[in-house]
């Protein structure tokens, strides 16, 4: 899980760093930390934070640091909408990762391709990406993890 995390935030931001001038890279998430899928969440926060921290001890991403922006949903669709307009309006993140389950992607994926965010799901739900979303992609474990494992070596 940590690789496949790992190769997909690198991947995210790798797309637009170019035109970034050593700026902080704002990263969303939207974790169900706590709630009926905080076995979920738990881990995937946890684990973000420490890849983040990893990445920014080795200097950021060419060069850039990375923030990360946790926001807790406790798995409420309802919370999930809120906290991705935040972070989309507000925060002026560049991606959000998350939320961790298919309802809460699901009402919030309009809001980031309206916004421009990538929005990369931990859920799996197949309607998540159908119809087709430029801007929303859920991980297809072999794909991440080849990709993962190319990436951090």
């Amino acid at each position: 899980m940590r690789k496949i995390l790992a190769g997909l935030l690198l991947t995210c931001v790798g797309w637009t760093t170019p035109a970034l001038a050593k700026e902080t890279i704002k990263i969303g998430a939207i974790l169900g930390v706590t709630g009926p899928a905080a076995n979920l969440g738990g881990p995937e926060a946890r684990t973000l934070e420490m890849l983040v921290q990893e990445i920014n001890k080795k200097g950021g991403i060419k060069g850039n640091p990375v923030e990360l922006i946790i926001k807790d949903s406790s798995a409420s669709p309802e919370k999930a909408i809120s906290f991705a307009k935040q972070l989309i309006d507000e925060d002026k993140v560049f991606a959000i990762i998350g939320p961790s389950t298919s309802g809460e992607t699901m009402k919030i994926k309009t809001l980031a391709e309206d916004g421009k965010t990538i929005l990369l799901s931990c859920a799996a739900a197949e309607a998540i990406v159908k119809p087709s979303a430029s801007t929303c992609s859920r991980p297809r474990r072999t794909t991440a993890t080849r990709f993962a494992r190319s990436t951090i070596r």
